[in-house]
C-alpha cells in the first residue's frame, strides 16, 4: 500500500466531492472545513466548468483546510492542478491522461484514484498502481452521465482486489447501506451533501449510516 494512505491511515467512509457546480454562492473553504467537521475523511475537488485559474485558486484555499485537519486532498482530472496546490493527489477517469503516466509524474507518495465501471477497466487500471477504485454509478444520478453498475460491481471487484473500493452515484444515507455490505470501504457523494442546506450535518447523516451499515 502507497505509505502516505498507510502512514495517514486515510478513513475512506465518506468521501466528500465538491463539485464547483453545487458550491453556489457558498465559500468553498468553509464547505470544505463543515463537510471535515461531520465527518468526511477525504475530500476530492471536481471542477468541469471554471477556468483554470479559479480552480487553481480554489484548490489552494481547500488544501489549507485540508492540511489543518489532516485530511487527504484529492484533485479531479487535473494533474498539473493537484501539483500546484500541493494536493495529496489525483483521481482519473477512463478517458484522462494515461494512468501510468499519471502515477510516473505524482510518484509513489501521491495518492492515485481511478474511476472503473467493469472488470476490462479494472484489469487496465492495475498496471497504474492506484491507491483505490471509484466504483459507479451504483444508482441513477444526474451528477455523472455514466451508466447504472448496481451492487454487482462492488462484489465482483471485492473478489478481484483489496484496494479500497469507493462507490458513486445517486447514494444517500437512506440508500446506501446494500453497497457497504457488498464491500465498499466507502462512498462518495456530490449532491447528495452539497444540496443540504447544514452540509456539516448532512455529512454526519452519512457517517452514521456507513457505520451502522458496517455493524450488521
Amino acid at each position: 500500500m502507497n505509505p502516505r494512505i498507510e502512514s495517514r491511515k486515510v478513513d475512506w467512509s465518506l468521501y466528500a466531492i465538491l463539485d464547483k457546480d453545487f458550491i453556489k454562492d457558498r465559500s468553498i473553504q468553509y464547505l470544505a472545513e463543515e463537510v471535515i467537521r461531520g465527518g468526511a475523511g477525504i475530500i476530492q475537488l471536481r471542477n468541469k466548468s471554471s477556468h483554470i485559474n479559479e480552480f487553481y485558486q480554489d484548490g489552494a484555499a481547500i488544501k489549507e483546510v485540508t492540511a489543518h485537519f489532516g485530511v487527504p486532498l484529492i484533485v479531479n482530472d487535473r494533474l498539473d492542478i493537484a501539483l500546484a496546490v500541493d494536493a495529496d493527489g489525483v483521481h482519473l477517469g477512463q478517458d484522462d491522461l494515461p494512468h501510468n503516466v499519471a502515477r510516473h509524474l505524482i510518484g509513489e507518495n501521491k495518492i492515485l484514484g481511478i474511476s472503473v465501471h467493469n472488470l476490462d477497466e479494472f484489469k487496465r487500471s492495475i498496471d497504474a498502481e492506484p491507491d483505490y477504485l471509484g466504483v459507479g454509478a451504483i444508482y441513477p444520478t444526474n451528477t455523472k452521465d455514466e451508466p447504472q453498475m448496481g451492487m454487482e460491481m462492488v462484489e465482483e471487484l471485492r473478489a478481484e482486489t483489496e484496494l479500497p473500493l469507493v462507490a458513486i452515484g445517486g447514494l444517500t444515507p437512506e440508500n446506501l447501506a446494500p453497497v457497504i455490505r457488498a464491500g465498499a470501504d466507502g462512498v462518495a457523494v456530490i449532491s447528495a451533501l452539497l444540496n443540504a442546506e447544514d452540509v456539516r450535518s448532512r455529512a454526519h447523516e452519512f457517517v452514521q449510516s456507513i457505520n451502522s451499515a458496517r455493524q450488521v
